[in-house]
């Protein structure tokens, strides 16, 4: 299948579950099931906030090796794409200020969730692979950002 024709499908199996169900948890779960497939990458996050409050108010991770809070893990690179409200892209870790939360992880890519000027909250994906994200898993991933933004809203 074609990377359109995937996303297209992905799109298409969220608008489903919002029809059934109105639950984070499960929405999120979906979608980070199939981005990480999709991705080929390992671990996957969706972090949302309550923009009224800067308070996390979910979290649903895939493939951690330990479960952590992102949200109280400060020099991460979702913190700084939430803070910023900016795609943050690292191809290789070691070589940054910034600390990983996977033992394995060496690359990594954080997209903000936005919708009309706010951050709702981020997608975080990270490889074992050194300089494993591409301009199409950004551009995936942006899509999911902008589909997940509209149904939060």
């Amino acid at each position: 299948m074609k990377q359109k024709e995937i996303l297209l499908q992905i799109l298409k199996d969220m608008r489903k579950i919002t029809i059934k169900e109105n639950s984070p948890e499960v929405l999120s779960r979906v979608i980070l099931d199939k981005m990480v497939s999709y991705i080929g990458c390992e671990v996957g996050d969706v972090l949302l906030f309550n923009n009224d409050l800067g308070l996390l108010f979910f979290q649903n991770s895939i493939g951690r090796d330990i479960e952590v809070n992102l949200a109280d893990s400060k020099n991460t690179l979702p913190n700084e794409a939430l803070r910023l409200g900016e795609v943050k892209k690292i191809g290789n870790l070691s070589k940054t200020e910034y600390s990983s939360l996977s033992k394995n992880a060496n690359s990594q890519l954080a997209v903000p969730i936005i919708l009309g000027g706010k951050v709702y909250g981020v997608l975080n994906f990270e490889s074992s692979k050194v300089d494993f994200f591409t301009d199409s898993h950004l551009e995936a991933i942006e899509i999911m950002s902008l589909a997940l933004g509209l149904i939060l809203e």
